[in-house]
């Protein structure tokens, strides 16, 4: 029906641990950015990625783009696969399920801190300046707002017998709200999916900026 000459399917993510709970849902929202499923089944988008659990490719035609052996020194095999065969031309078709496939991606902090880590470098292409940029983008967004909300309520709290607050302190602590409960929402909905408590959409900083030591 879709004509693709590779499928992949993406298995629910069960978190378990407090961990799994923390970082997956900011990385499913970083997956679902730079890989929307939308670009991914569309042929004439160049955007391509697939899932290692689950890819289902005709065998000749895998031969003719050389194989695994095409892959062999690539540190994200799945990812690879999907450049190599949309690039080539030809369609790929991936889907998300909640309840036909389900895998625990890890299974404790060591396996986390060293899949997302692997992650974080071929992502951006093994690139040091690139890693350090999204880096650095990283901490401004998520440890920048949360400084200044932290800074901002002991100034208040400091000058709570003064005629009336710093109106540039103010200023600056509502849009550090605003980008922090902006951050909530975008993660908010991962989190849904996942089926943890909402809680966790609170704490998406917290693990953006665990993310972000992981990347080191």
């Amino acid at each position: 029906e879709k004509q693709a000459e590779l499928v992949t399917i993406f298995a629910f993510a069960e978190c378990v641990s407090f961990w799994e709970k923390l970082m997956l849902p900011g990385f499913s929202l970083l997956l679902a950015s730079a890989f929307p499923f939308r670009k991914i089944n569309d042929p004439r988008s160049s955007v391509a990625v697939a899932s290692g659990g689950y890819i289902l490719m005709r065998r000749p035609m895998w031969a003719e783009l050389g194989g695994y052996e095409a892959i062999r020194h690539e540190m994200i095999d799945d990812l690879n696969t999907a450049r190599i065969v949309k690039h080539s031309g030809r369609r790929i078709f991936a889907a998300v399920t909640k309840d036909l496939l389900t895998t625990r991606m890890y299974e404790s902090f060591g396996e986390l801190w060293e899949g997302l880590r692997k992650h974080a470098f071929a992502g951006n292409r093994y690139s040091v300046a690139r890693l350090l940029g999204s880096m650095g983008g990283s901490f401004l967004v998520n440890a920048l707002p949360l400084a200044t909300l932290v800074y901002g309520s002991g100034r208040l709290i400091q000058s709570g017998a003064m005629p009336g607050p710093d109106r540039t302190l103010l200023v600056a602590m509502v849009l550090a709200l605003a980008q922090y409960l902006l951050h909530v929402a975008l993660h908010a909905p991962f989190v849904r999916y996942l089926g943890i408590g909402i809680g966790y959409a609170f704490l998406s900083p917290l693990g953006s900026l665990v993310y972000i030591f992981i990347s080191l």
